[in-house]
């Protein structure tokens, strides 16, 4: 009969087996790189158009992918934007290419599906904005346009998988007003729910605030059966009230701190007052208006404007006022927070 000692010494080999076993198989498990596609040089304009989407679509998030701006680069960038806005593209130095995004078929065709829903759940903090600014706060009036990339498609070998990326927009027709309430991007879901892009699995082509919010701007001006009429074309051409909610972007945060400080951030805690807080145009303060221009959510409205200029579009239209304000946030039992809020109004040129 094996002794005491022996039936120890042969547990204690078997376990030592059976680790090393399990350290080898976990070391020859492969891993999945998380890598981006590849990348072709841009000019610095269209450079700008593709950090859009990466910095807009992280409006929640305290990721930063970049330094932000000097004062002096911030205003430079903005004049561009301006030239931009509000020249034709024909011979236009600054000329934003036009968006090949202008079919509601492309949605689908990249996994992206969009419902409107008839009315709004509230104001949500913005009431004296819209009475000042005449905008109706009747919430039937309003239609809610969720987009959410919920699908996985392929074209050839290339794999689109779902991100689960959404947008909530509110929209007001007949007084031509938007609000962005929430925007997460295919680049920061899939970063942030660890979804594998690399090789044949790729981010969707389309995936940009701009692009999106253009399709569904478009859904919201036609017809039930995809058509639009003169009044719809009219209003579509017409934007002029767009809100970002609720800005959680620390580069937009910092930008318009700054663009109050003229130049320099005093109170990096500052938050400016209620409506109509603090208010920039070219008139008022032209180098402070075009820092602003340059922060991540004032210039995805930029690209929304500026690459959509077709005949059934926007045409040439510009950006002529900010405000920075407080839009207040509350929840049953809990104290009112504070929260970031812009206002950019848009007019012909």
């Amino acid at each position: 009969m094996a002794s005491t000692h022996q039936l120890r010494t042969t547990h204690l080999i078997a376990i030592i087996c059976i680790l090393l076993f399990s350290t080898v198989s976990i070391l020859l498990i492969p891993t999945t790189r998380h890598t981006s596609p590849a990348s072709t040089p841009l000019s610095p304009l269209e450079l700008t158009h593709v950090l859009e989407s990466r910095k807009d679509d992280i409006t929640q998030s305290k990721i930063s992918t970049r330094a932000l701006d000097s004062y002096q680069d911030s205003i430079q960038k903005g004049r561009d934007f301006l030239c931009a806005l509000e020249q034709p593209n024909n011979a236009n130095p600054c000329a934003v290419k036009q968006s090949s995004w202008t079919s509601q078929a492309d949605l689908p065709r990249y996994g992206w599906n969009i419902r409107v829903d008839t009315g709004i759940s509230g104001t949500f903090g913005l009431e004296a904005a819209f009475a000042a600014l005449g905008i109706s706060s009747t919430p039937s009036e309003w239609r809610t346009v969720n987009i959410g990339h919920n699908t996985e498609t392929r074209e050839g070998n290339t794999i689109y998988p779902a991100t689960f990326a959404h947008f909530l927009t509110l929209f007001h027709g007949s007084t031509r007003t938007m609000v962005a309430k929430m925007s997460y991007g295919p680049a920061y879901k899939a970063e942030k729910m660890r979804i594998p892009i690399g090789g044949n699995r790729k981010l969707p082509p389309l995936q940009r605030w701009s692009d999106l919010i253009w399709l569904a701007w478009q859904r919201v001006t036609s017809l039930p059966n995809g058509l639009s009429d003169q009044r719809l074309l009219d209003m579509r051409a017409g934007l002029e009230h767009v809100f970002r909610y609720q800005v959680s972007n620390q580069d937009t945060k910092d930008t318009v701190l700054r663009a109050h400080g003229r130049g320099t951030i005093s109170n990096p805690n500052e938050m400016p007052p209620v409506w109509p807080g603090w208010a920039f145009t070219p008139s008022s303060d032209n180098d402070a208006f075009k820092s602003i221009l340059n922060s991540p959510n004032a210039y995805g409205v930029v690209y929304l404007l500026a690459s959509h200029k077709g005949n059934d579009q926007f045409k040439v239209r510009t950006i002529d006022r900010i405000n920075a304000f407080n839009c207040p946030f509350s929840l049953p039992g809990r104290p009112t927070e504070a929260r970031l809020c812009l206002y950019l109004h848009i007019a012909p040129v």
